[in-house]
């Protein structure tokens, strides 16, 4: 799809200015917006991140996911204006095998200081259910009353919204495009920080320093669903030095590390302890964010495998680990992710 489906490849970082910067003769760069990414652990001891979003209006808050797509709100979280709205319908899945089916309707919308300039598609959500290949999802367990978003069908436990920004195509649109964002970075707080993480809406030169570029990977472009935000990386068992190397999906919605593939990977078996990293080329250097593997649900691995009839290549997963390790650039327009350790 244009510039999100580039070749696999890193950009070195004298060419991340000429890559993310405006012309001399191009419109004048949107404004630099900030808000605030909480940090909240459920009942459980999972860890989620949230925004805070209006939605027509109301105060909405939502579930930070940059596995999905698109705005998507449980009947808890919808404004009493779009209850009686109807739009086309539409049927959304996430990996742990929960389906949404609801209507697509247009509202305005607003992220910090960032309002869209037009109406913007978004799910009302209407019933939730499971893929028939994962008839014991979540949404298995619990009504749709008392189902809330990454809350592991326990009743009451999780969010009412999720803000899925991926690149990908979606029914929904992305909700930071909608706003405006031509670019964005996310930094998610640290287990324990009592500070907020931060949402960058069209970082400025100073937000963009330090940052190694890689251009997007095609190669899960047509995966159902499609993934336009891989890049690429290995996942490293430093013990046993063996390695899978591939595309790699920074899912801030994703608990752990999760292996996709159509076979087990010679990089296992985990134990807990095992020393572990994930790695990304950037030229002649290496970014590394090194684990202890199964330390806790961040630095957990697992295996899943792939639909049998797709022939995908395989993928890994990863979750707040990497977050946690890196800040993240999202540039959609230029069609390339930043890495910057923090």
């Amino acid at each position: 799809m244009g510039a999100r489906r580039l070749a696999f490849g890193a950009i070195g970082g004298a060419v991340a200015a000429v890559l993310i910067g405006v012309a001399a003769d191009a419109e004048p760069a949107p404004a630099r917006v900030e808000a605030p990414i909480v940090q909240t652990v459920l009942p459980d001891g999972d860890i989620r991140y949230s925004i805070s979003v209006k939605v027509d209006g109301a105060p909405v808050e939502a579930m930070l996911d940059t596995g999905s797509t698109g705005l998507r709100l449980l009947p808890g979280a919808v404004p009493p204006a779009l209850a009686g709205r109807h739009g086309r319908q539409t049927v959304y899945g996430y990996a742990s095998g929960v389906e949404f089916r609801g209507e697509i309707v247009n509202t305005d919308l607003a992220i910090g200081q960032a309002s869209s300039s037009r109406s913007v598609a978004l799910d009302v959500v209407k019933s939730v259910d499971c893929r028939r290949d994962r008839p014991d999802c979540p949404a298995s367990r619990v009504d749709l009353a008392d189902f809330r978003i990454a809350g592991r069908g326990v009743p009451g436990q999780g969010f009412e919204a999720i803000l899925g920004t991926n690149l990908s195509e979606a029914d929904a649109a992305n909700p930071l495009e909608a706003v405006g964002a031509r670019a964005w970075i996310v930094t998610l707080p640290k287990p324990g920080d009592a500070a907020p993480g931060k949402l960058i809406l069209n970082p400025d030169a100073d937000d963009l320093q330090g940052f190694s570029l890689f251009k997007l990977n095609a190669a899960l472009a047509d995966v159902p669903g499609g993934f336009h935000d891989a890049v690429p990386g290995c996942l490293v068992n430093l013990e046993g030095r063996r390695q899978l190397c591939g595309p790699v999906l920074l899912d801030s919605g994703s608990p752990g590390i999760r292996i996709v593939a159509d076979h087990p990977p010679g990089v296992g078996p985990w134990r807990p302890g095992m020393a572990a990293a994930v790695t990304f080329a950037d030229g002649d250097s290496l970014l590394t964010a090194r684990f202890s593997a199964d330390g806790d649900l961040p630095s957990s691995v697992s295996f899943t495998p792939a639909p049998e009839r797709a022939r995908e290549p395989a993928r890994v997963v990863a979750g707040p680990l990497l977050f946690h390790a890196f800040s993240v650039l999202y540039d959609p327009v230029r069609g390339v992710v930043g890495l910057k350790p923090r």
